[in-house]
C-alpha cells in the first residue's frame, strides 16, 4: 500500500516504515558513479525524497519508523521525519555523504528539530 492510500483509507490506524531483511532500512542514495563529480545530473529524481517527507509530515495518522538495519543519508532522513522510531540494537544511523565533503542538505529540515 502507498504511503498515500494508507493516509486517506480510515481502516488504517498507523503507518510503519521497515526495510525488508535484517541489515539496512535504507541507505540513502547512491554516492557513487559520478555523483560528486557531476551533482546536477539527475537532480530532478531527488526531489523524491523531499516529496516523500513532505507527505509523510502532511499524513494525519501517526507514521512508526521499525528500523531493523542501517538508516544512513537519506534513510536518516525517513527515521527522523517518523513520529516514533524503534530501532533494533544493531543499528547504525548517519550521514555518510559528509565523508565526501557533501552537506546531507535533503534532510536537514528534519534533522535540525531532533539535534540540539
Amino acid at each position: 500500500m502507498s504511503l498515500r492510500a494508507a493516509c486517506s483509507d480510515p481502516d488504517v490506524r498507523v503507518v510503519v516504515l521497515t526495510g525488508v531483511g535484517e541489515r539496512v532500512f535504507c541507505a540513502g542514495g547512491d554516492l557513487s558513479g559520478g555523483f560528486v563529480d557531476a551533482p546536477l545530473s539527475g537532480h530532478g529524481d531527488r526531489g523524491a525524497l523531499a516529496d516523500l517527507i513532505r507527505a509523510m509530515r502532511r499524513c494525519p495518522k501517526p507514521i512508526v519508523a521499525r528500523v531493523n538495519g542501517h538508516a544512513l543519508g537519506g534513510g536518516l532522513g525517513l527515521v527522523a521525519a517518523c513520529d516514533i522510531a524503534i530501532a533494533a540494537e544493531h543499528v547504525a544511523f548517519g550521514a555518510p555523504e559528509v565523508a565526501v565533503g557533501l552537506w546531507p542538505m535533503m534532510i536537514t529540515a528534519v534533522l535540525k528539530p531532533l539535534v540540539p
